[in-house]
């Protein structure tokens, strides 16, 4: 598979959320958009939420619980550094820091190539 960019590698900066996540976009395209995010303890960056895409977490440092809703049951799972996990599309689900020390790991969200609207 060839992964076309329509935009150069960028590193624009970190921001601070309203719950004290640090996100560093580093990738923005039509296709792909990867973030550097930092929890403290106890902290998510959002509440529960779903994305067209499938989601993928790249744990670097730290612990992160992952509670997803899908066929009418709750699942948690724990994601340690060194760890990957992926979130289908669609499927409602909340990252939490359930480590004691800040956590830091990569998110991405990449649309199919070949994906079409109304096909």
């Amino acid at each position: 598979m060839t992964c076309m960019m329509h935009s150069p590698l960028l590193s624009l900066g970190a921001e601070q959320s309203s719950v004290g996540a640090t996100r560093s976009l580093f990738v923005e395209s039509n296709r792909i958009v990867v973030h550097e995010l930092t929890l403290q303890p106890g902290e998510g960056p959002t509440t529960l939420h779903t994305h067209g895409a499938c989601e993928t977490l790249c744990v670097i440092v730290g612990t992160l619980g992952v509670l997803r809703l899908q066929r009418g049951s709750a699942s948690q799972e724990r994601v340690s550094a060194g760890a990957t996990h992926v979130i289908p599309a669609h499927v409602p689900h909340v990252v939490i820091n359930i480590g004691t020390v800040p956590a830091r790991f990569l998110t991405s969200l990449a649309l199919p190539v070949c994906s079409r609207m109304n096909a």
